[in-house]
């Protein structure tokens, strides 16, 4: 179905008790934005690679390399100290552990053999390792006895064998056959044969069979359904869960991090109990989020920088023999910038350089030169002339008068220069401000805020928020406790009316939570997803914090997502919901200059709605049909497609309200 996003704006009195809710509003988000900010720097030590942020003062600053991997290391010895394993691993296993631990949380850091940043999910990612990072209580064994069902990714790593079986063994690809259940390919184009009768004699071997039945996490797996139901396929889908495992980088977290290295828990939980794990859970999200962002901004702007230094590079290598003439026009640039200094504002760090518009119609100029301008005063009369011809068009006179002198002729006549410089000032201007990296902005309550998310009725990841009819909302704050800790509260808050969410009905009969409205006079059905607390961020940048703490005026809004059922008729849906385009519609829509990859799909009884939007009226509309044979009369014409013929069927016009249609003589 198509998401909707729809902003509701919290109305809240300007009252003691209004003031109350603004206040705690702003707590929630401050709170959040700390949250986020302390998980990106914890993860950040886990990257251990260089970046470059901005201070308090906002002058941008580079976070050295050295300085990262120390301060990960010193947390490090810490969390190895409180977690009984003192020292464990030297320097470089640690820190390549942090690594690895960064590389899944923040897959975008790596690239795909497309040179693009892999993708990944923030909410699954979060959901899963926000636990793991942080929550003291994930990575404890609760019951020493079976330490392999406590810690981390525990439920993943125990259905991981220690060894693999035998009952298995490659083969070439020609003996490979697809269609036998005995037969499966793995990843990398390696070919494996199965022996039926071991693998069966392996399973019911008693330490197998106890250890699958004392395990419920198997339950889940497709192989041992297929086991269940004596399926031949079994074998080969226990192989290919298993080869998932060995790679699955969980199980390796787990046991280099966890049991290895005891480097988990590395962060710390930053809201404490009773205000629950589904903040932490929500902030990690967010702090995952915006560093999966940022490292594909990273890829994308060293990507851009190198493209321009390589064009810059080729410049300077290409015109290296013209760097003697080059000298003359660079003490142009140099003269021409002490003069401005004189007459303007001018920045030293930015000097003046020969630009493109400077030279806009110089090959004309250059051509009329070496024509008929063999002096001076020749010269000077052309380039009046071109001036008053061009107009606007024209580049820079003083330039060009420049150029004209005699004694100059070296730069243009035999050889252009000019051009050559231009290029190479446009390459340099180029990458001057490029950068390769991207800035590390860490969430800020007023100048960089990230959102305090909320689940649709029904979610258990998240807090939840409830709509009401009457046009409330019920949300879960946080405040201020008297022993200075922070504690959550309800409160329901009024919306404004909009036109986007009128006549509200909430249906929660069904698993799911549906809502009816109207929206722009039109009735809809969806189903609501997340929201966001969203702020007025002019008036958090131009307000202080101790303002906002104290709950001063400011716009806050419910950012409420809704996935629309569509009113399309069904056969127009694919199985997500979504509106698919036919392939007929698909081929009209394709431009004349590319080949439509739908023509087999015109048929004759089709029927085409042309139309024109004119000036003597709103629309001109004509229907046509798509015929096999040649009709006999009436007004046709052949497609170049599958020899069929267009026959003209009725034409009307289309008019505006008020709009009178005039004749073509009035056009005229």
């Amino acid at each position: 179905m198509p998401t909707r996003t729809i902003n509701l704006k919290l109305q809240i009195p300007r009252t003691e008790e209004g003031r109350k809710v603004r206040r705690v509003l702003w707590t929630t988000h401050d709170e959040v934005n700390k949250a986020v900010a302390e998980i990106e720097k914890m993860l950040l030590l886990c990257r251990g690679d260089s970046y470059y942020t901005v201070n308090a003062q906002g002058e941008e600053i580079e976070i050295k390399e050295s300085q990262v991997k120390a301060d990960a290391l010193k947390v490090a010895r810490e969390v190895q100290r409180k977690n009984g394993k003192k020292n464990q691993g030297s320097d470089a296993e640690v820190l390549d552990a942090l690594r690895k631990l960064y590389e899944a949380v923040v897959p975008s850091i790596l690239l795909d053999g497309k040179e693009k940043p892999l993708s990944g999910d923030a909410q699954s990612i979060g959901n899963s390792y926000a636990g793991p990072i942080c929550d003291p209580v994930t990575c404890s064994i609760k019951d020493p006895a079976k330490p392999q069902e406590s810690g981390p990714f525990a439920e993943t790593a125990s259905k991981k064998f220690k060894t693999m079986p035998e009952w298995f063994n490659e083969i070439q690809k020609e003996l490979f056959q697809k269609d036998d259940p005995a037969h499966f390919v793995k990843i990398g184009e390696v070919f494996f044969r199965v022996d039926l009768d071991k693998a069966n004699t392996w399973f019911d071997s008693e330490p197998i069979k106890k250890s699958v039945e004392n395990n419920k996490a198997f339950n889940k797996d497709k192989w041992l359904k297929s086991k269940r139901k004596n399926e031949d396929t079994w074998a080969t889908e226990f192989l290919k869960k298993q080869f998932d495992l060995k790679s699955d980088v969980r199980v390796a977290i787990r046991e280099e991090l966890w049991e290895k290295l005891g480097l988990l828990p590395f962060g710390n939980l930053y809201f404490e109990k009773p205000v629950g794990n589904k903040w932490n859970r929500m902030v990690f999200r967010l702090a995952v989020a915006h560093l999966l962002s940022w490292e594909s901004w990273n890829h994308q702007t060293l990507d851009e920088y190198n493209k321009c230094k390589k064009l810059k590079d080729k410049l300077t290598k290409e015109f290296s023999c013209l760097s003697v003439q080059m000298k003359n026009l660079r003490e142009y640039e140099k003269a021409r910038h002490e003069e401005l200094r004189k007459i303007a504002f001018v920045d030293d760090d930015n000097p003046f350089k020969i630009g493109p518009r400077m030279i806009r119609s110089w090959p004309r100029v250059r051509e009329e030169w070496l024509k008929k301008g063999s002096s001076f005063k020749d010269r000077k009369t052309i380039l009046a002339e071109l001036q008053t011809n061009l107009k606007g068009k024209f580049g820079d006179p003083d330039l060009f008068l420049w150029l004209a002198a005699d004694g100059r002729e070296t730069l243009w006549k035999d050889e252009d220069i000019v051009t050559p410089l231009v290029k190479l000032n446009i390459a340099k201007k180029a990458l001057k401000k490029r950068r390769a990296y991207s800035l590390m902005t860490f969430a800020d309550s007023r100048l960089h805020p990230r959102w305090a998310m909320y689940e649709a009725p029904g979610g258990s990841n998240l807090r939840n928020y409830t709509l009401l009819e009457d046009g409330r909302v019920t949300l879960s704050l946080l405040d201020c406790s008297e022993n200075g800790g922070l504690e959550e509260k309800e409160f329901t808050i009024k919306l404004a009316p909009s036109g986007q969410l009128q006549d509200l009905a909430i249906d929660t009969t069904g698993k799911k939570t549906k809502i009816s409205y109207k929206s722009a006079h039109q009735e809809f059905e969806g189903i609501p997803g997340g929201s966001e607390i969203l702020f007025d961020r002019s008036v958090l940048e131009n307000r202080s914090h101790t303002m906002l703490a104290e709950g001063v005026h400011c716009r806050v809004w419910l950012k409420l997502t809704v996935d629309v059922k569509s009113k399309a008729p069904a056969e127009w849906l694919n199985k997500n919901g979504k509106v698919q385009a036919s392939p007929t519609i698909n081929h009209f829509k394709t431009g004349l200059a590319n080949k439509s990859k739908h023509t087999d799909k015109l048929e004759s009884g089709l029927r085409v709605l042309s139309v024109d939007l004119g000036l003597r009226t709103f629309a001109s509309c004509s229907v046509f049909e798509l015929v096999d044979k040649k009709p006999g009369k009436g007004l046709f014409f052949e497609t170049d497609q599958l020899h069929l013929w267009a026959k003209h069927e009725r034409s009307f016009k289309l008019t505006l309200p008020g709009e009178e249609v005039a004749d073509q003589k009035s056009v005229k």
